[in-house]
């Protein structure tokens, strides 16, 4: 269980930061077939719960979740071939993968894995949440993503920019010049299996976060 780490203890695998008051930190990320949520849809899901020093947790298996396109006529290829998103791969999920209803009852089963206390929720670490959440809004329905998800999420985008801004305010040359999930691999050195999967993408996205902390913040020295 993600218990809360107060001020002063000592944290172990399973503790969470004491700031979310129990809730569960993850890293998540979805791969979608467009940009409009009106119309696109998710086709894969990824969600890695973290520890309290932001590393997946070694007690819990990530979640990862591919679903069937449901209305493959409204792909937009050469929005996602633009990204970076093979047509291969889009023409694929339009014939294999879980319904979307279903799916819903799948991650909903995975969640109750995690233990979480009651009336705590999963608190993001994404590159791009806005993008995340109006996808995750339009699949779950605003009432049961406001049931899951913590409003106090993390993200790359603005976390690169402050980290901008506060070396430019010192004088200091800005570290990120782009603030996209490539660039910040390669700023950090990161290596992904494979690019554009959803888990190969969160498990990067939350070690962005954690070295953006460590190098630019002065992060984890009482840990390690």
């Amino acid at each position: 269980m993600a218990k809360t780490l107060k001020p002063g203890e000592k944290p172990t695998a399973t503790l969470s930061p004491w700031t979310l008051q129990g809730s569960q930190l993850i890293a998540l990320d979805t791969e979608t077939t467009g940009l409009d949520p009106a119309i696109h849809e998710i086709f894969q899901i990824a969600i890695v719960p973290l520890d309290y020093n932001f590393l997946p947790r070694e007690d819990v298996s990530p979640f990862v979740m591919s679903m069937r396109i449901e209305s493959p006529e409204t792909v937009d290829y050469a929005a996602m071939k633009k990204i970076g998103v093979s047509r291969e791969k889009l023409q694929l999920h339009t014939s294999m993968g879980i319904d979307q209803m279903t799916g819903v009852d799948i991650m909903l089963e995975w969640i109750e894995t995690l233990k979480l206390p009651p009336m705590r929720r999963m608190c993001p670490i994404a590159q791009n949440w806005p993008h995340d959440r109006q996808f995750l809004l339009a699949w779950l329905g605003k009432e049961l993503f406001d049931t899951l998800f913590h409003p106090q999420y993390r993200d790359l985008i603005p976390a690169a920019q402050l980290i901008n801004d506060l070396n430019y305010t010192v004088g200091s040359n800005v570290p990120f010049r782009e603030a996209n999930l490539s660039a910040l691999c390669r700023h950090f050195e990161i290596e992904r299996a494979v690019k554009h999967d959803a888990l190969n993408d969160a498990v990067a996205t939350a070690e962005i976060y954690r070295r953006m902390l460590s190098k630019y913040c002065g992060g984890f020295n009482k840990f390690n």
